[in-house]
């Protein structure tokens, strides 16, 4: 069973009746999300973290 850097749970079978990992994404409380934005030059970057948070 492994923990990943984002909180997720792998279980990895080893008989022949399951051949796939098995991913269990209630297991941890809190779980991290990776996300991405993108601003031009010319945004106001306060505003951009307001509508952020």
């Amino acid at each position: 069973m492994l923990t990943t850097s984002d909180n997720k749970t792998v279980l990895i079978p080893n008989g022949v009746l399951a051949t796939e990992p098995i991913i269990n994404y209630s297991t941890q409380t809190t779980r991290r999300v990776d996300w991405t934005f993108s601003i031009t030059y010319g945004d106001d970057l306060d505003k951009a973290y307001a509508v952020i948070d």
